[in-house]
């Protein structure tokens, strides 16, 4: 009996003490950690795998991912060949935040132009200075429902139309004669670089930074292809051709500047102009020599904005400095962040996290990103974003199940635990971002096809046959279909036209039916057509 006893007390003396040992024992490790990185001053370590750049640094100590970002895009730039510093000296001043404005200048190495000229008016001020003087044609149109001004605005884009029939978009263009064209002249140029900015400095977070005119520049692509579709009412072929190809250049430009979100603006930019061509596919009695100056003047574009780059430079930066700024300042730091954190305020409970382990695990995931999204084929991007979004989600279910909670605690998984929150609350939408980039190369392919058929018409009389028939006198090789695995475009005659299309991202035949269609039947069609009748 005595024996029993002294087991159950041994027993009993160990359920204390080994966990009372364990847990001193990771209290030892986690201030030892914690001391070693505050009187290291930063609580991440600059390296390259974890910060991935080591320069410049801020003044604390930590890198500088705002400035850097505004290095890199600022590489061989000049005042003389920057079609920013036109652009602002087309839009005035105002679209710069007051506080900002001496240092945005200052970085372009412009003069800042002066508070009032004859500058740029958006559509919405335009309509917001009529509607003040009760005019009666805005108010018409605001009678007709909240969707009816951009629909009024998107009509002018896609067809050609008169100043009769709208009457508005010709007294806006009127009021942009000269600013239009300025920026069409800026659009000729060969770069583009906008400083992002934290107020008056580049010594801030990348998640605050200004990213300058992409709104602008939007509203500027849709004036350039409204004015066009007006200039091919008129028959002024030629004419509607140069503010075509500008707002083919324009949204080439906004392409670069780092942020995925201008990359996402520049394609929206150069879908504008598509739509424009697609008009004039239609309408324009094109010559042979005409279509075959279009095609090469397409061909000689520089290409869209690569998303993959973005998400590997500007998104993992943001991803990086925000974890680095949480490690700095706490969470509750950050624009827009909730009440609620996982990341403790105090500065030294801080430092017990090892923050260069989510630096590391937020690293692992951006390269298995850009990994899939440089592979060649579609079809393997596709299922590797499919694999990550899938792995992504059992790590996540698996650190929230109670007994990842409990390792949390016994084996001190806390970093672990938080990296994989951040990672699942910033990852960004990479496959989204690639299949925008695919959707607007295969538009421009579509259209440089398109160009290259008219060119045949004017030639022949007709159209060919089939896309095989357009020899190397009209185009050097047929583009495929991305979005059918590098399969072949569709193509019919109908009539004395055709139907050319692409599948669209969802891989499926929609007849040559688009989103638009799609979206008046309730069906999810995404084909990219063109038809000409």
């Amino acid at each position: 009996m005595k024996w029993f006893l002294r087991v159950l007390i041994a027993l009993l003396v160990l359920m204390i003490l080994v966990p009372a040992g364990w847990f001193a024992w990771l209290l030892t490790i986690r201030s030892a950690r914690a001391r070693q990185a505050m009187a290291r001053g930063t609580l991440v370590t600059v390296a390259e795998d974890t910060t991935v750049i080591t320069q410049p640094l801020r003044k604390d100590g930590y890198v500088n991912y705002l400035a850097a970002l505004n290095n890199r895009a600022a590489e061989g730039v000049t005042p003389e060949n920057n079609a920013a510093v036109p652009f602002w000296q087309a839009m005035g001043p105002s679209g710069i935040k007051p506080e900002m404005r001496s240092r945005y200048f200052q970085m372009l190495k412009m003069t800042p132009p002066p508070e009032k000229g004859d500058y740029y008016i958006s559509f919405d001020e335009f309509l917001k200075k009529r509607r003040d003087a009760q005019d009666p044609h805005v108010l018409k149109l605001d009678e007709a429902g909240p969707e009816a001004e951009s629909d009024y605005q998107r009509s002018a884009m896609r067809q050609p139309w008169s100043q009769e029939e709208l009457p508005l978009v010709a007294d806006w263009l009127a009021a942009n004669e000269k600013p239009l064209a300025l920026l069409v002249e800026a659009s000729k140029r060969p770069r583009r670089f906008e400083p992002m900015l934290c107020g008056d400095s580049d010594e801030g977070k990348v998640f605050d930074a200004s990213l300058g005119s992409f709104a602008l520049s939007r509203d500027v692509g849709r004036a350039l292809a409204a004015h066009a579709m007006l200039r091919l009412k008129l028959g002024k072929t030629d004419a509607c051709w140069e503010d075509l190809l500008a707002c083919h250049r324009f949204g080439r430009l906004t392409g670069q500047e780092p942020n995925t979100i201008q990359g996402l603006v520049a394609i929206a930019i150069d879908t504008m102009a598509c739509e424009g061509d697609q008009a004039m596919l239609q309408h324009a009695p094109l010559t042979s020599a005409q279509a075959v100056k279009m095609r090469d003047d397409l061909a000689a574009l520089p290409p869209l904005p690569n998303m993959v780059e973005k998400i590997d430079t500007s998104e993992r930066f943001l991803f990086l400095d925000l974890v680095a700024g949480m490690a700095r300042d706490g969470f509750d730091s950050m624009s827009g962040s909730p009440s609620e954190s996982p990341v403790p305020k105090d500065a030294y409970v801080r430092a017990t996290l090892d923050w260069d382990q989510i630096l590391r695990m937020g690293n692992s995931w951006y390269d298995r990103m850009v990994v899939a999204g440089r592979k060649p084929a579609r079809a393997d991007r596709e299922a590797e974003f499919v694999k990550i979004d899938k792995d992504l989600n059992e790590e996540l279910k698996r650190h929230r199940d109670w007994m990842a909670m409990a390792t949390t605690i016994l084996f001190d998984k806390r970093s672990e635990q938080i990296g994989y929150i951040f990672i699942s609350l910033m990852l960004p939408a990479t496959r989204a971002a690639v299949n925008a980039q695919n959707r607007g190369e295969m538009q421009a392919d579509l259209i440089r096809l398109g160009f290259a058929l008219a060119a045949y018409r004017a030639d022949h009389g007709s159209y060919p046959q089939k896309l095989g028939e357009l020899t190397a006198q009209y185009i050097a090789k047929v583009p495929v279909d991305v979005f059918a695995n590098d399969g072949p475009l569709h193509y019919a005659l109908e009539g004395k036209g055709y139907l050319l299309y692409s599948v669209g991202p969802n891989g499926v035949d929609d007849g040559g039916r688009d989103r638009e269609e799609g979206g008046k039947a309730g069906e999810s069609w995404d084909d990219l057509p063109i038809r000409v009748k």
